[in-house]
């Protein structure tokens, strides 16, 4: 029985972040934007992705919406890292994302005209 219980509260605890992410990110939603969350198999941590549906856009038109999302995300639970895949990258194989700090979103030090695709923001499952 501790097994199902342990079971039950992680769906929970997925439904829970499901319903957050939508409502903090409804204006991205809005923009063409998809919602996808996976628990990774080897590790406890989950990942959270926010995808462009079709093409690119500057993170000059998210940042609005985006930084004050990270915020609350990070008093909620605790964000690892956050991952953009940009457009430079878009055709090479074997591609690394670009890797950012939290502060640095929350600080605004991120170049307005890096195009970007797709967010991952990777958290801690407690």
């Amino acid at each position: 029985m501790k097994y199902l219980k342990r079971y039950n509260e992680d769906v929970e605890y997925d439904d829970e972040l499901l319903i957050f992410c939508e409502e903090s990110l409804s204006y991205l939603l809005d923009k063409d934007f998809v919602l996808e969350i996976n628990r990774h198999q080897i590790e406890t941590d989950i990942s959270i992705n926010c995808i462009l549906d079709d093409g690119f856009t500057n993170y000059m038109n998210i940042k609005s919406d985006f930084i004050p999302f990270i915020e609350l995300l990070d008093r909620k639970y605790s964000i690892k890292n956050i991952e953009f895949y940009i457009e430079k990258d878009f055709y090479k194989n074997g591609t690394t994302y670009p890797t950012f700090d939290k502060n640095q979103i929350i600080d605004d030090e991120i170049n307005d005209d890096l195009k970007i695709r797709l967010i991952n923001i990777i958290i801690k499952n407690n």
